[in-house]
């Protein structure tokens, strides 16, 4: 497939076979949540390791796609064992990332606490024994690929109130509530507020597990190109009709 023809796109497919047709160099920013292995919709992956395995090579199409200083945001979440241990993706998907060459910017903490304590995990009710803590937050890893980034356009400047809200290390902002259709999905503002910090106008986003397009919906909405990958026909259905009608709302209101 033609590298310009995956613009404003949601391609349908495995990001790994998809991500060879596109050029060394030429996305400007990353942004994604791996699956699950452990989601029901993802159990291709029998073993932690195997997951882990397929990641990294996704990892290492990253950092050869990305155009010099530009970033990869990966948001993490707790992920459990058949035993209901943590799994430790945080500490892993750092270490695959620094292996695929890539270079740690900074670690963002979403605090999701705004929507309220609806759920607990108590363990051993006021007993030392066991207590359990609720997790209301999730990671968002930043990294870059080594290199200068180009300054695209010396006029265009970020909203100073934002600018100095987004660069402190915790970002607070709702889970996604709308759309449930997707077992994980992130909200609109995740990748909005990537988007307006890491690119300029008219700069190539690239998400390469696509889910249900929330990442191509914020591109749309701030004039950036998308590029969107998703394995599951169903999600790629959903994307493509939450873009088109968006089109729609578009023409409507011209």
């Amino acid at each position: 497939m033609k590298f310009e023809d995956m613009l404003n796109k949601i391609i349908c497919g495995d990001c790994l076979e998809v991500m060879k047709d596109i050029p060394d160099n030429s996305i400007d920013l990353i942004v994604t949540s791996p699956p699950y292995f452990n989601e029901k919709e993802y159990s291709q992956w029998n073993l932690f390791e195997d997951y882990l395995s397929f990641v990294r090579k996704v990892y290492f199409e990253c950092n050869r796609i990305l155009s010099n200083g530009c970033r990869i945001i990966v948001n993490v979440g707790d992920i459990y064992s058949k035993n209901k241990d943590i799994l430790p993706l945080n500490a892993k998907t750092e270490l695959l990332m620094f292996d695929a060459g890539l270079i740690k910017d900074s670690t963002i903490v979403w605090d999701k606490s705004l929507k309220g304590a609806k759920n607990t995990a108590w363990g051993s009710w006021c007993m030392p024994s066991n207590p359990c803590v609720q997790s209301y937050h999730e990671i968002l890893l930043v990294f870059r690929k080594e290199g200068k980034r180009k300054i695209k356009d010396k006029s265009y400047k970020i909203d100073r109130a934002f600018f100095l809200e987004h660069i402190q290390s915790v970002w607070r902002f709702l889970q996604e509530t709308k759309n449930m259709k997707h077992p994980a999905p992130f909200p609109e503002e995740l990748p909005s507020k990537c988007i307006r910090l890491w690119t300029y106008p008219n700069e190539i986003v690239l998400d390469p597990f696509m889910g249900s397009g929330t990442t191509a919906v914020a591109c749309k909405i701030l004039n950036r190109h998308y590029i969107g990958i998703e394995l599951n026909p169903d999600y790629c259905k959903i994307a493509k009709e939450r873009l088109n009608k968006m089109v729609q709302i578009d023409d409507w209101l011209k």
